[in-house]
């Protein structure tokens, strides 16, 4: 069982000794790993970490103005930089989640190579933890924080060493570790949230139109479930183009009985088939009555084994009379360690409301759906 202070105490040598004389800076995303590995680092060196933020765009509604005051909090004075337009210039005209990942990648550590050299800092501290490498060198997908295992010398390429002193953790140890070490349970508690932020949540290209109906989407859904309902709920984005599909209409409707439409998007999501990366479109069905959730999450599979194009099954929620360009899926899933995962069954209430106030404030979403699909087949974030 994990001794979250007994790591603690054999942390603070190993990172003191690490670090020496030198400074160094912390990259928080807002997300509960980069605040964990910031408050360790700085029981570790205390004035010799600076922490600083990265306004991508892509974070969630008041983000920055959150994370600095849960730093200060802990103790942490915190930079924010918007650099927003350096990263949709260098996200423009990309659809492929890989190429994204990547492109992001490079942009991060490019402006925080320049950040180090700012603050004189040898070294750039990181909450990556276990799934990250894991999914990275796995080939499912590319974790935008995953650098040296995958053979990247983070000295030559941008300037600075690495620290990563959560790196062996789960996600369930690593919030152990932050109430141990005295974070506020809001933050031990929150949302995870990817280093990429709403990118990997905004399915195809980026736009900034998409990526503002996007983050009210995901706050409408941070607002209507909780912890107790979820270890990890979100709403993603994808573009509504796409086809009905006769054949799989007619697989659903004997499947479950019903009478059930389907609309094949040409949006493509990351999955996982045996131990590789799958990247498939997206089915969306309309069936005529409401089914338990559970029901619906068990028999997807059938759909995504007799179609090797589709990665994900969505079911609909509600929709505008009028086709828009967008479409919204909310995703709620049950997960221990996040390499497996379960479909929340969230009552249809609830995801009656949240739909209706996400198509009332977003007039460029047309449906919105639930994501029905578990881990594996899917993976817990679209890219």
């Amino acid at each position: 069982m994990f001794d979250a202070a007994k790591f603690i105490e054999a942390s603070l040598p190993k990172l003191r000794a690490q670090v020496g004389d030198n400074q160094a800076l912390v990259a928080l995303s807002g997300g509960v790993d980069s605040s964990v590995a910031a408050a360790l680092m700085n029981k570790a060196v205390g004035k010799q970490l600076r922490a600083l933020l990265l306004d991508t765009g892509f974070m969630r509604e008041n983000e920055p103005e959150q994370v600095r005051k849960w730093m200060k909090q802990a103790g942490i004075e915190l930079d924010v930089r918007d650099v927003s337009k350096e990263f949709f210039s260098a996200l423009k005209g990309l659809s492929d989640a890989e190429e994204k990942r990547k492109a992001f990648r490079n942009t991060f550590y490019t402006v925080f190579g320049r950040e180090t050299k700012k603050f004189n800092c040898d070294y750039l501290v990181q909450g990556t933890i276990a799934p990250d490498w894991i999914e990275t060198e796995g080939g499912i997908k590319s974790q935008h924080n995953v650098l040296e295992q995958i053979g990247i010398d983070t000295k030559t390429k941008f300037g600075f060493r690495l620290i990563e002193p959560l790196s062996q953790l789960y996600k369930d140890q690593v919030r152990l570790l932050g109430k141990e070490l005295g974070l506020p349970q809001e933050v031990c508690e929150r949302q995870p949230f990817p280093g990429p932020g709403l990118m990997v949540r905004c399915v195809g290209e980026v736009r900034e139109d998409k990526v503002k109906d996007l983050r009210h989407s995901v706050a409408v859904v941070e607002k209507h479930v909780t912890n107790a309902d979820a270890q990890q709920y979100f709403a993603a984005i994808f573009d509504s183009r796409g086809k009905d599909a006769m054949n799989i209409a007619e697989q659903a409707s004997e499947l479950f009985d019903d009478k059930c439409s389907a609309f094949l998007y040409d949006s493509k999501a990351t999955g996982v088939k045996g131990d590789l990366r799958f990247y498939g479109k997206l089915v969306g069905l309309k069936l005529g009555r409401r089914h338990p959730v559970e029901e619906l999450s068990k028999k997807q599979l059938d759909i995504v084994i007799k179609n090797e194009g589709v990665c994900r099954v969505l079911v609909k929620v509600a929709s505008q009379q009028k086709k828009e360009p967008y479409c919204v899926a909310i995703r709620a899933i049950r997960t221990r360690d996040f390499m497996t995962a379960t479909v929340s069954d969230i009552s249809w209430d609830r995801l009656d409301a949240m739909a209706k106030e996400i198509l009332a404030s977003c007039p460029r979403v047309w449906r919105v759906y639930y994501d029905v699909t578990p881990k594996p087949p899917a993976t817990v974030e679209f890219e």
